[in-house]
């Protein structure tokens, strides 16, 4: 299985609801650093899946909006449906070894629906932004001149 394959396999088995699958298309050293605690192994990726489910209702599916791949790594981004019917958008890098997902990292575009900040909370997501204080007109990471956590709670 190509890299590209493989990724798409792994946002298949989510977005149809078959976690079963991630023992074919995960590895067994497989990371999750989007997770807190990371998912390790196959099952690390069904015990994030099983959390993602429980926590937003029913499943969440995915699109790909776009793949990018240079040897062994994959960069996709996508589109979250979650079953409340709000989207969120992310960016998501991965490592492919031997036509397995060995490693992912994920991070959000853009601003997120009220359910994402649930899921940050549970530790299913691991935020790269903040809430956006009134009178300011942009979103900004974590480093980015003007950023100050504790100016600015989270939502």
């Amino acid at each position: 299985m190509t890299p590209e394959d493989a990724v798409r396999a792994y946002f298949a088995a989510y977005s149809q609801g078959q976690p079963e699958q991630f023992e074919e298309i995960v590895s067994p050293d497989y990371v999750d650093y989007g997770h807190t605690p990371p998912g390790h192994g196959p099952q690390g990726a069904r015990d994030d899946y099983e959390n993602a489910v429980k926590v937003t209702g029913g499943v969440p599916v995915y699109d790909i909006d776009a793949l990018v791949a240079r040897d062994d790594t994959v960069a996709a981004t996508w589109t979250g449906h979650l079953p409340n019917g709000s989207d969120y958008h992310g960016l998501s890098l991965y490592r492919v070894i031997d036509g397995r997902v060995a490693e992912a990292r994920h991070a959000l575009i853009g601003p997120p629906p009220r359910l994402t900040t649930r899921l940050i909370r549970s530790g299913i997501l691991r935020a790269s932004w903040r809430c956006r204080t009134p009178g300011e007109n942009r979103w900004r990471q974590p480093g980015a001149p003007g950023y100050a956590p504790a100016a600015h709670p989270p939502c």
